[in-house]
């Protein structure tokens, strides 16, 4: 079944082995869109099949032609509390968490969060570019 995967971090996706991306400016958890606005959603859902039929390359990213609808200072681009992993990627302790997805290992979230026993974590950083 072709696939296609709307979403605002288009990077990770790409480096995480996605086939097709639509990329799209919107907050966290509203890829397609406000909540209760059935026509936006639409939209979206039918550019992101367009989109499927165009892209010709695994790993190509398409960037969608919307803009979320309110002033960005009103906007809620990012959740009230970061999740574990986003709050270690922002204390830089995944050196390069997109090379990290790309290696296709994200998975082994332990290493990731340092709940690794040291003698396993030595070798385990060295695959992951985990920081100390």
């Amino acid at each position: 079944m072709t696939t296609i995967c709307v979403n605002m971090m288009p990077d990770y996706s790409r480096a995480y082995g996605f086939p097709r991306i639509a990329a799209i400016e919107y907050p966290f958890g509203c890829p397609l869109g406000k909540p209760g606005d059935q026509e936006g959603q639409l939209q979206v859902i039918r550019a992101a099949l367009r989109v499927l039929e165009e892209i010709q390359q695994a790993g190509e990213v398409v960037h969608l032609p919307f803009e979320w609808p309110d002033l960005p200072a009103k906007a809620n681009w990012h959740p009230a509390k970061p999740s574990p992993i986003a709050k270690h990627i922002g204390q830089g302790k995944v050196a390069d968490p997109v090379g990290v997805l790309g290696q296709g290992l994200w998975p082994d979230v332990d290493v990731i969060m340092g709940n690794t026993p040291k003698a396993q974590m030595a070798v385990s950083t060295d695959t992951l570019q985990v920081s100390k």
